[in-house]
């Protein structure tokens, strides 16, 4: 998810090693009670936004949200 990477980058610093896994232990006792989002029908993004700049811009609002 477009999100994902930008709130996880807010939450590291730079030179921070992030280690990204296909399954973690966690997975066995959590991951089945995560629901999955289906977006295998969602219509891919046209060609034009995928090659701009505006791609690699921050999404609008805050990126953590204090809870």
């Amino acid at each position: 998810h477009r999100e994902a990477a930008a709130r996880l980058f807010a939450l590291v610093r730079i030179g921070t090693p992030v280690e990204i896994e296909s399954s973690l232990p966690e997975d066995a006792t959590y991951g089945r009670m995560v629901q999955r989002l289906d977006q295998s029908r969602d219509p891919d993004p046209p060609r034009s936004l995928l090659l701009s700049p505006s791609w690699f811009k921050d999404p609008p609002g805050p990126l953590l949200v204090e809870q």
